[in-house]
């Protein structure tokens, strides 16, 4: 079902964030600030079946003041399935975008894997 590839998008997205050492729970409650998406665009190539084991591969394409880009690609094996473009704006929490700190800037750029660039 193709709602359910941004779903496992999204958690594979929390759980990068989170092995980059950024609890988004604790960012949250004590700096009052978050990351949202603002855009997601999902390339569907082939699909999964029931009882597949599929991996999420989360890469970094950008990291600005506010956004952040990423491209994430579900596997099953090799076979790619789906490619999913998405920005992520910080926000406070009155849901305005904010500078991303750059203790966080720091965190994502040591630990998530960066997009290597095309030759198209």
């Amino acid at each position: 079902y193709y709602a359910n590839y941004l779903k496992f998008a999204e958690r594979a997205r929390t759980e990068a964030i989170r092995e980059c050492g950024i609890e988004q729970s604790v960012m949250l409650g004590e700096e009052r600030m978050g990351f949202v998406v603002s855009r997601c665009a999902i390339d569907y190539k082939a699909p999964a079946t029931l009882d597949d084991i599929v991996m999420l591969e989360t890469e970094l394409k950008q990291l600005g003041g506010v956004r952040m880009q990423l491209r994430q690609r579900l596997l099953r094996e090799e076979a790619l399935l789906s490619e999913v473009d998405v920005d992520v704006v910080m926000v406070d929490a009155y849901l305005k975008p904010v500078r991303i700190p750059e203790k966080i800037v720091t965190l994502i750029t040591k630990k998530l894997k960066v997009m290597e660039p095309s030759n198209a």
